[in-house]
């Protein structure tokens, strides 16, 4: 796990798939609830993001040190 100073949410998000597929979830491209299924997967992405930059920056402090 990414030990960093915002903690549990760096954790969690490196743990979260890339996206759970609509099938999973069971809705389709017609159902009511698309657009917040579309919103969650690309917050999903941004903080996937930010967690790995994160680690990223934590090697790289452990490496200098």
């Amino acid at each position: 796990m990414v030990e960093h100073k915002t903690g549990a949410l760096f954790d969690l998000c490196l743990e979260l798939p890339q996206t759970l597929t609509d099938t999973d979830l069971g809705i389709d491209r017609y159902s009511a609830l698309w657009p917040a299924f579309q919103i969650r997967d690309d917050l999903y992405r941004q903080f996937r993001e930010i967690a790995l930059t994160a680690a990223v920056y934590n090697v790289e402090q452990a490496v200098k040190q």
